[in-house]
Order: structure tokens, then sequence, then C-alpha cells
């Protein structure tokens, strides 16, 4: 107990030295692409409307990333995510210091589980340390974990969900399936897809082993009640995602069984298990095919590869014998992470994080096997290996890049004083613990030398306001795509394709979504980023519907938006871009519509007919044509993130009043008139419509109110309710303290 102690609070020591050293030695190391321009943008919006007293389904500061829960990765019902984000904005802190410590919080979560998990299958502290650092701070972390953060944070309950189902599989204790399956729900609810598929691969993986041992099928239950629990937690968040997708441009356009080859591990990046510095042609979709970049994302800390080298030199096929299960697993992340992905599970060396946890743990039990019989020199073989990659690449086949000299340098005289501490008789006490050393110096030589070199941006707080821009007018950004090569500065603070808005609470059409709703994208051409390419022509009517009243221009594109800007006129000036204001008033956020085309409700978007009206689409529409509608006087009563009331005065009108709302139209929003259900149709198939019947006055409120969040909710309930009768039946019918209980 005491070594445990002493090794959990090394990892803690350690690791917090770790993130505070980049952050000092440059900020932006933990503001990378996606964590700066989505996640934490997201988590800032869903903190500000928690403590606003709202639940963040949606959010008004974007059209294109309006969905907030529908789009899973910001993991709006992840209480590992809220909880931290509602402390961090609420003391608005500078955002690369909340970013360094979300990133610190989660890797100290997958430290300490690597670590837990490597103790209950027999590896001494000093080895589960080892683990713990190598997993935890591996290259795949410090480049993909920063950068897509979701997956760090979901990557992290992996080795506490192993534990949990090993232990319940093994001892079926009252605990354990609980345990299991709160720590599936952490994982499914934290907002990265390829997490969830390996936690159903370890419980397909364990669950086969113990049937193999029992050979009765009463060893599957352990696995299905925790699965089955963790899906019942978590159900709000992936039945909002399963709702949401369909109206997405990912959920239309993306073929379930498409083979996708981007982002395979070549075979030449497996030498930066040895060397993260040697270069490799990976198939970057936003890269030239076949240019070279280095390998760090390999970097696992040369320790555990020593280990498994020298284990298989000395042991060979008994060292298959002893583990038969455990290097299963292993081949068959190795062949996920270089074969070719499918559909949306693309990118297939998302599953590298689980390769390098099987590997460690693998290596952990191989130092332990070799140990009964010999004194394993672990240090000779980092020498040899590293000597003979720098050697195949400098002088065999240097068309593969060059090597960082100084780095390689540096790793070599690691491994040269790794064999000698080996050998050297004062330091035997220590031999246990070299491994765990060696992941710590071949991680800080990598930091430093091939991730640290970002250059400086400006320093800027969550709460910090772009004072160009008014937060009461929507804009629409005309992004260019070749102005995205240089960052752009307002006022000291970038301005960039995304939902930085969301910082300063700013409303913009344009925002960062994977999914994206299908309908913007055929009328705006938006890509992931918010940058519109291939904007439809006669987009102004539809700009008036949606209540955009600011356009954000760089007044110098050889290719400009096909958009007039008679109505608008230059309100403020930069030396990048130009911000245009509407003429008129500001544009109402609820308008009437006095003439549409009513067709049927196209399920798929992209078969819209175009038209020089506005479109009214209408479920079970038997006898489409052009409709006009009546006019009436609005009075807004609320207009809040998931609920809006107006009051119509037709009295005057002889035709139904026709009511658009100018936000995003997602799947369940619901309407009443007067208290009655009405039906909501879609304007454009961008914003929801409600019908009032003419003659008198209504009250028309329209409210976000999907049937996936009911019963997801139903289901997470019950579910609840499961793991606290379970967890109190243990308690009750565990034995008192100091009596043991009777043998089987």
């Amino acid at each position: 107990m005491r070594a445990d102690r002493a090794a959990l609070a090394l990892i803690f020591v350690l690791t917090t030295l770790g993130v505070f050293l980049l952050l000092e030695r440059n900020d932006n190391f933990f503001l990378r692409d996606d964590f700066e321009t989505y996640h934490l943008c997201g988590y800032a919006e869903i903190a500000r409307a928690w403590r606003a007293g709202e639940v963040p389904l949606l959010t008004p500061l974007s059209w294109q990333a309006g969905a907030l829960a529908g789009e899973y990765q910001l993991a709006v019902f992840s209480p590992a995510i809220t909880v931290p984000n509602l402390l961090l904005f609420s003391l608005d802190l500078p955002l690369p210091l909340i970013a360094a410590i979300l990133v610190w919080l989660n890797s100290l979560i997958l430290g300490f589980g690597t670590y837990v998990l490597a103790r209950s299958k027999g590896l001494t502290p000093a080895l589960a340390t080892m683990a713990a650092l190598a997993v935890s701070w591996s290259g795949w972390m410090l480049v993909w974990g920063v950068n897509w953060f979701p997956a760090l944070a979901s990557f992290a309950w992996i080795p506490w969900f192993w534990w949990a189902l090993r232990r319940a599989l093994e001892r079926r204790d009252r605990w354990s399936v609980p345990l299991a399956g709160v720590f599936a729900a952490l994982i499914f609810t934290t907002g990265w897809p390829f997490t969830c598929l390996m936690a159903f691969f370890l419980a397909a993986l364990l669950t086969d082993e113990r049937l193999r041992l029992e050979k009765h099928w009463r060893a599957v239950m352990p696995t299905a009640w925790s699965l089955l629990l963790g899906l019942g937690l978590s159900a709000p968040a992936w039945l909002m995602l399963i709702e949401y997708s369909s109206s997405t441009f990912r959920g239309q356009a993306t073929r379930p069984l498409d083979f996708q080859t981007d982002m395979t591990v070549p075979t030449e990046a497996l030498l930066g298990l040895v060397l993260p510095s040697v270069h490799a042609a990976w198939n970057y979709p936003w890269r030239p095919a076949g240019a070279q970049t280095t390998s760090v994302v390999m970097h696992i800390g040369l320790a555990p590869v020593a280990i498994l080298v020298a284990g298989a030199f000395k042991l060979r096929s008994r060292l298959v014998r002893a583990y038969p299960h455990e290097f299963l697993i292993l081949a068959l992340l190795f062949l996920l992470a270089i074969l070719p992905s499918l559909g949306m599970f693309r990118w297939s060396f998302r599953w590298l994080p689980l390769l390098f946890l099987q590997m460690v743990l693998l290596a952990g039990r191989t130092d332990m096997l070799l140990r009964r019989t010999t004194t394993p020199r672990y240090g000779a073989t980092a020498v040899t290996l590293v000597s003979a990659v720098w050697a195949y690449v400098w002088w065999i086949d240097r068309g593969r890049g060059d090597l960082s000299f100084w780095f390689c340098c540096s790793v070599f005289l690691a491994a040269t004083l790794w064999w000698i501490a080996e050998t050297a008789r004062p330091l035997s006490r220590l031999r246990g613990h070299l491994p765990a050393l060696v992941v710590v110096v071949v991680t800080v030589l990598t930091a430093y030398f091939l991730l640290v070199n970002m250059p400086p941006r400006p320093r800027r707080h969550a709460s910090q306001a772009d004072p160009i821009f008014d937060p009461a007018v929507t804009y629409l950004a005309l992004y260019q795509k070749e102005r995205l090569k240089a960052p752009i500065t307002v006022y000291g603070t970038r301005f960039f394709p995304g939902n930085e808005q969301m910082y300063s609470n700013l409303r913009f059409v344009n925002g960062y979504s994977p999914m994206g709703p299908a309908a913007l994208t055929l009328s705006f051409g938006f890509d992931h980023i918010g940058v519109p390419d291939r904007m439809r022509p006669g987009l102004e009517p539809i700009l008036r519907r949606m209540a955009v009243d600011g356009l954000v221009v760089w007044p110098d594109d050889e290719d400009p938006a096909p958009l007039s800007l008679e109505e608008f006129e230059r309100a403020a000036s930069t030396p990048d871009f130009e911000v245009y204001l509407r003429r008129s008033r500001p544009t109402r956020a609820v308008q009437t519509v006095a003439e549409a085309l009513r067709i049927a409700w196209p399920e798929d978007i992209w078969q819209r007919q175009r038209s020089e009206l506005p479109i009214l689409e209408r479920r079970g529409e038997t006898a489409p044509g052009k409709v006009r509608f009546g006019s009436a006087r609005l009075e807004t009563v609320e207009n809040e993130r998931l609920r809006v009331t107006v009051d119509v005065d037709a009295t005057g009108a002889d035709r139904p009043v026709l009511v658009s709302f100018a936000r995003p139209w997602f799947p369940g929003y619901r309407a009443s008139v007067d208290g009655a259900a009405a039906e909501v149709m879609r304007l454009d198939s961008l914003m929801p419509a409600v019908e009032v019947p003419a003659g008198g006055t209504s009250r028309v409120t329209l409210r976000y109110l999907p049937w996936s969040l009911i019963v997801g909710l139903v289901l997470s309930a019950v579910s609840a309710a499961g793991v606290v009768f379970r967890l109190s039946v243990a308690v009750r019918s565990a034995p008192p303290r100091g009596k043991a209980s009777a043998p089987a």
C-alpha cells in the first residue's frame, strides 16, 4: 500500500509539472485547432447557459453549430465535462489556462486508471507507473488528444471501464457491474464515438475470454448488464445524436459502408515507436498526397518497446503461450490501426491509444515473466533499437526525411545511460524503476524537440469581447479559403473560422460543426469550420428572413461571394476585413410571410427544389403550389434559448397568417396556438414556421423539446435507479468490518 501511494503521488506530481511546464513554455500548446475553435468554445457557451439557469440544448450564437446537444462532441450530458467547465469559466481565467487545466485533469484520470488496471493485472507499482505515464503522455495524446479534446476526455475512462468489467466478469460481486455501467456512461457521454467503439470492442473480447473459461451463457450477463446500464445512463446523449444526425450534411451525405483510407498508420511510421522524429507518408486529407511528416504520434517513451523486443528475443514463443489472449488483442488493434476504416468511424489511427494501452500492459507482464528466469538488460536493447533506426533512416533510406539530429543524440544518450544504470551495482535497487524514468526522459525530449515550437498568440480571457461587433446583431462572415493561412486579429484577439464568437457571446450564421445542418450546406456551401463555399446566388431575401443584419467581408477578394451589398453600409473597417450593417432598422426575429411555395416535406434536403419564393415544407402535403397568407401585427413576449412566445393580431386578415422564426430548424421543435398543438413547418429548409388562423388574436409558442430527450431522460432515470438499488443491496449485504464472509 505504501508503494502504491508513492506511485500515485509520483504520477500526480509528474503530470502536474508536465502540464504547467508546457503552459509556461508556450501557453498555446493547449489551444490547437479543434479544441480552440470548436470544443472549448462550446464548453464556454454550455457553462454560460447553465449559469443562466438554461438547459444548453441549443445556442443562439451559431446557425451551423446551434444544436449543442445534437453535436454530441460537446458533451452536454457529461458530468465529467460540465462540472469542471462550470467552475473554470465562472473564474474568467485565460483560455490557455482553462485548456491546460482540462488536459491536466483528464490526464490524471487516464494515468490513475491505467495504474489501477495495471495493478489488477499483477504488475508491480514501478511497472504500473511506467504504464500510466506512457499511456497518458503518449505522442497521440500530446498531439491529437490535445487537439481533439473529447478523445482524451473520453479515453480517460477506458482503463476504469476495463478494470471494472474485468472485475465483474471474474469476481461477480455486486459492486463491479454498476461501477462498469457508470464508467461506460462516462465514456458514452463525453463525446467521442471512437471511444464508444473501443468500449464495445473490449467488452466483446473480455466476455469471449470468460466464455472460453466457464463455457456457460451466464458469463455474458455481467457484460450485458454493464453495457445496458451505461447505455441507459447516457441515453439522452446518443438518442439526441441519432435524431439530429438525420437532418445533417454528414447524416445525409455519408455512406455508412464507404471505406476510408485516410489516416491509416503507414508501415514506416512504426519506426516512430523507437524514434518519434522518423518521417513517414501519413495520409492526412488536408495535406498533399505523400507528404512526409514526423511520426511523433507513435511515441510511448521507448521503454515499453524495448521490454517487448527483449522479451521476444529471450522468450520467443514462450511469451505468446504465456499471454495468448493479450497478444490476440494486440494483433487485432494493430490490424485496426493499419487497415482502412469504415463509414462514420473513419481514420484508423484513432485506434492507437488503445493499442498503446494494451502494449504497455503487455510490456509490464513481459518484464515480470523475464525476471523470473534472468536479469534483463533493457538498456542494451534500447541502444540497439535507437542505433538501428537512426542508421536505417540516415544511411539506407534518406528519402524518408531527415531526423532531428539533437533529438536522436539525446534519445541515444538516454538509452546508453539506461544500459549503464542497469549494470551498476550501486543502482541495483532502482532497476525496477528505470523503465518509468526512461518514459519520463524520452517524453520530455519529445515535447521539447518536436512539439513545443508553436508561434505565440495573444492570451485571451473567455469573456473578452470584440468591440467591433454588436452582440445584438447576427452576422454572416464571408471567409475565403485563401485567407485562412494567416491569422486575423481584431483588437488583439483572433478572429478565425469556427465557433470563437461563442467566447464573446456574439451571434454568427457561421460555425464549426462536424455534422452541419444539411440545409445550410445546400444554401451557403459551408464546410465544417464555417467557410462559405459554392454559395447560391440570390440569398438576400433568405438573409432577411434569417434576421442577418451584419456582414463581414474581405473587400479585395478575387472571388467575392454572390451577395449584393446594396442593403448594407460599411460600419467598421480593419486592415484585414470590413463589417457592414443593414441600412434599414434591425430585422425582427419573428416575421410574417406574405407568399410561399408550399411543397411536401423533403426528408432528403438535397432533393429540395429551388424557387424565387420562400419554400414552405409541410408534412403530408398532397397539393403543392403557391399559397398567399394574411398579414398581422406581431409582438414578441419572450425569446429564450429553447422557447419563443409571440402574440399574433390577425384581426384584419382574411387568410391564415404564416409566422416564421429566425432561428435554425432542428428536429424536435413543437408549437402551440392558444394552447392547442400546432404543426411546425419548415421554411426554406432552414427555419421553423407556424400557421395561425385569421380573424382574431392568438398566442403562438414555439419550444424545443425533442422526443429523444424525453425518452432519454426516462431511460437515464430508470438506469440511475437501478444503479442506486444495486449499490444499496451491495452495502446492506456486505459483511461487517472485522468479520470475514463465510466460504462458498
